[in-house]
């Protein structure tokens, strides 16, 4: 049974009333939260809106967002991939080892900056794929550099060459 609170959930942040049995909404805090997308993990403390007739579970936009990292962070653990720490960790040594700026080593990894930043708040989880070579890069960070100055192209500087004047 969920643990819920006092307080009466805001209407401008949730529903006062339950859509499916009418009864009131209060904020909890549901100590355990199976994802019904996720089945593979269960997050533990998560906020939301909660019925106190049929137990439906209602979130707003921040609480989503938040059950979201956490879910990723809990996927990351299962699957025993790097944490967003480690991720934001390897990004800054692989940049000072290379030279290269985040979103060269965007490039290098074949995403987008936004997306590495997606990694490094957990707000999305980097696939197996890209976590194995994340995992090779660390370990072997002096070839993975040599690897990536190969494969980099120098970027492109924008103008007109200037004419020398000999």
């Amino acid at each position: 049974m969920p643990a819920i609170g006092k307080q009466k959930a805001k209407a401008s942040i949730l529903p006062d009333a339950c859509v499916i049995c009418d009864h009131e909404i209060r904020l909890g805090i549901l100590a355990d939260y199976p994802r019904p997308t996720s089945p593979e993990v269960t997050v533990h403390d998560v906020e939301c809106g909660v019925c106190e007739g049929c137990g439906e579970k209602y979130f707003n936009a921040g609480q989503l967002r938040a059950l979201e990292r956490k879910t990723n962070e809990a996927l990351r653990e299962a699957k025993h991939y790097m944490t967003a720490d480690e991720i934001s960790q390897f990004l800054e040594r692989l940049s000072q080892e290379t030279g290269l700026s985040e979103s060269r080593l965007a490039e290098a990894l074949g995403v987008t900056r936004q997306e590495l930043h997606r990694w490094k708040t957990s707000e999305r989880i980097q696939s197996q794929t890209v976590e194995h070579l994340m995992r090779f890069a660390s370990e072997e960070s002096e070839r993975f550099a040599a690897f990536i100055n190969r494969r980099i192209k120098p970027p492109v500087t924008r103008g007109r060459p200037r004419k020398s004047t000999a």
